[in-house]
């Protein structure tokens, strides 16, 4: 079969990723399962084997979504599309929780002004050695 023929039942795949565009030069299935898309798809990127995309050994596709497009009369072919989640819903999402998440981590971030006396964390303990009850020099006194 010439990678321009292609019988009712397959379908090209084109993959948006990282900004780029390509189109997996071999034909599929059209029927082929998400996760099978999923798994040929990064298999592929992985090795450089879509034009216009780059080789990315790590590339994900577990939260993209599959797109199918059937065979029409301008496009007599059957098409699926491989391509991020849109900006809107869950991406905003995330990039809020990272911001509370960053907020709260802040507000446990509070100086101990103890952190620096000779018998910090125990200044309750040990009161002789505390530089915050007994001035700088604690430690000097002591000897």
């Amino acid at each position: 079969m010439d990678n321009n023929e292609l019988v009712p039942t397959m379908a090209k795949l084109t993959i948006t990723y990282g900004g780029l565009q390509g189109d997996l030069p071999d034909p599929m299935s059209f029927d082929m399962s998400d996760a099978d898309i999923k798994r040929v798809a990064t298999e592929s990127v992985r090795d450089g084997y879509v034009p216009g995309i780059d080789a990315a050994p790590n590339v994900d596709f577990t939260d993209f979504v599959v797109d199918r497009f059937p065979a029409r009369a301008d496009v007599p072919f059957n098409r699926l599309s491989l391509r991020p989640k849109t900006p809107f819903g869950a991406a905003k999402k995330k990039v809020k929780k990272k911001a509370k998440k960053a907020k709260k981590a802040k507000k446990r971030e509070k100086h101990d002004p103890h952190i620096a006396c000779a018998s910090w964390p125990n200044c309750e303990d040990d009161p002789s050695r505390c530089y915050l009850r007994n001035g700088v020099n604690a430690d000097e006194d002591l000897e």
